[in-house]
């Protein structure tokens, strides 16, 4: 696929995990933040993906205003004002309110050949039969740690505030392990990461 004009802004090198030889060793990736001209990578990573997440990262007409930031992780390596969308692995979108104490992640979706739901039956029995097909009997996604770096450069990048969150059923477990904890009336259905103190 050709590269696609991109005006985004590159943030820093992330490391993530790679399966080579049945194995996971560290690779680096990149992340960068699209601005307000780069709708066209996000619609063809859209039609690429085939994800309902992804309508809500690239909603129109207010999509990439100020109060809106998108961050890509990409396995590309330079040349970023052209953005291989085939080189996507994961984007993630924060809502900033300006003048409230609370930003919050609206989405996170990762490429669909790196999902991974651990908890529920469904991808249990999907995980063995995919053990079961797979020639050294065990499956292995291809990257890891993609979405765990897509929080993370948000609670980075967007420290002074809290960050909440809704959940979808299976991934509290994950958001626990990045410093979230629920909160309010119905337990697990909204949580919020508060930022440390600046010593």
């Amino acid at each position: 696929m050709n590269e696609i004009s991109f005006g985004g802004l590159y943030i820093k090198p992330v490391t993530i995990k790679k399966c080579v030889n049945n194995r996971y060793v560290p690779y680096q990736a990149a992340m960068v933040k699209a601005e307000e001209n780069d709708l066209n990578v996000l619609h063809e990573v859209n039609r690429l993906w085939n994800r309902p997440l992804l309508n809500i990262i690239i909603a129109e007409p207010q999509c990439l205003n100020k109060d809106k930031h998108i961050y890509i992780l990409t396995k590309q390596k330079d040349n970023f004002k052209h953005l291989n969308p085939e080189d996507i692995l994961g984007m993630a979108d924060l809502k900033e309110y300006k003048g409230y104490n609370i930003n919050t992640l609206e989405a996170i979706q990762v490429h669909p050949d790196i999902e991974k739901l651990d908890i529920t039956l469904y991808s249990r029995f999907k995980n063995y039969i995919l053990r079961k097909l797979h020639k050294n009997n065990e499956a292995k996604l291809d990257y890891k740690e993609v979405g765990t770096n897509l929080v993370k450069i948000i609670q980075e990048k967007h420290n002074d505030k809290k960050i909440d969150l809704c959940p979808i059923h299976t991934s509290p477990r994950f958001y626990r392990k990045l410093g979230f904890r629920e909160n309010g009336i119905f337990y697990s259905c909204q949580m919020t990461w508060t930022p440390p103190k600046k010593k």
